[in-house]
């Protein structure tokens, strides 16, 4: 699994390097992260400067209407990611307690979620979700893997 990671990891900085535009690199990012750790979803969430609410940048697997563009940054886990010290986990939404499950989520049969950080020069610049219709204990080499495609300190 570690192989896979790192060719993904390659291909994003190569795609960094060659100076590829904001959208496309969120859209290829969301891509590797999803068909890397094989989820049924992926999504990049913008911080407003509001630091309130949270928008829909690039996603992989969300049909077009279904899931939330604006999403309010207090009560989700994508919102903890952002400005908490850990990534968020949520290994089984029927039993979570910490965050509210965005309707998206539980509409698509989500079970369990991975939510990370993307770090930006002054404050974070959003995060990176991924999810699946199974349960899910991620690992911690695929949380690293995750916090690596949005990330340079890794």
């Amino acid at each position: 699994m570690y192989a896979r990671h790192q060719a993904a990891l390659a291909e994003l900085t190569q795609a960094v390097l060659a100076n590829t535009g904001l959208p496309t690199l969120m859209r290829q990012a969301a891509t590797l992260a999803a068909h890397t750790l094989a989820v049924a979803y992926s999504a990049i969430w913008e911080l407003r400067a509001n630091h309130d609410t949270l928008v829909l940048r690039a996603d992989v697997g969300w049909p077009e209407a279904a899931v939330e563009r604006t999403i309010a940054v207090a009560t989700s886990h994508i919102g903890f990611s952002v400005f908490g010290t850990t990534s968020a986990i949520v290994v089984d939404w029927l039993s979570e307690t910490r965050f509210h499950q965005l309707p998206a989520l539980r509409d698509h049969g989500v079970i369990s979620s991975l939510a990370v950080v993307i770090p930006g020069p002054v404050h974070p610049f959003g995060s990176l979700s991924v999810d699946v219709t199974a349960s899910r204990m991620f690992s911690d080499e695929e949380v690293r893997f995750v916090v690596c495609t949005v990330s340079d300190f890794c």
